[in-house]
């Protein structure tokens, strides 16, 4: 009962935000395009409060994408701390989204939130870690690296030349790791930068 619990949490975050964001902004504050493509190379810091953080705030570099349609959107967004794919730490996602935007002149606000499937895989030094306490038997077997992540989400987009944009993303989320969530689960909560490349009409 207590892991449908932990599971069913992500979810009720996701609904919850939903709700607050569009009780807090107007139908007038939605997105000037309603159709959009946008793609972006980013970099920044992860951290959270379970064990694939053991190591605490990790740098990272990588990229995103995604569709948007009204105040739907579909995105995967990349994150890696080491260009070897076996060793790395990675924190990717791909998911659904609703979001609302508040254009200024040259600035585009936007607030939303976010459910995705989450690959979470452990940097070496977090595995280290996790082994040892499974060693001393307060895990067990190996970390899983999938899981589900619900995120509020806030960001800039700042007019640079034509459709290139610079991007500054902060976001708060709650993640389960599956099948172990009693263990596994925690916020996570990161900052990011980089150039972003947006068509709408």
């Amino acid at each position: 009962m207590r892991s449908r619990v932990r599971i069913l949490l992500p979810t009720a975050f996701f609904a919850v935000s939903i709700f607050l964001a569009s009780s807090l902004l107007s139908p007038s504050r939605a997105h000037a395009d309603f159709v959009s493509i946008w793609g972006q190379l980013h970099g920044g810091y992860l951290t959270g409060t379970s064990d694939r953080f053991e190591e605490g705030s990790q740098p990272f570099g990588g990229f995103a994408a995604g569709l948007s349609l009204a105040i739907i959107d579909v995105f995967i967004d990349v994150r890696m701390d080491d260009f070897d794919i076996e060793q790395a730490g990675m924190w990717n996602q791909v998911g659904l989204g609703a979001s609302f935007g508040l254009p200024l002149p040259y600035i585009s606000l936007t607030f939303g939130a976010r459910l995705a499937y989450l690959y979470a895989q452990f940097s070496e030094d977090a595995r280290k870690a996790y082994e040892s306490k499974a060693l001393e038997g307060e895990r067990s077997g190996e970390p899983s690296q999938k899981g589900l992540n619900a995120s509020l989400v806030a960001m800039a987009d700042i007019e640079l030349i034509g459709p290139l944009m610079f991007n500054i993303t902060g976001d708060l989320g709650y993640h389960v790791l599956l099948p172990d969530p009693a263990e596994l689960n925690g916020i996570n909560f990161s900052v990011l930068g980089g150039l972003k490349l947006k068509f709408g009409f």
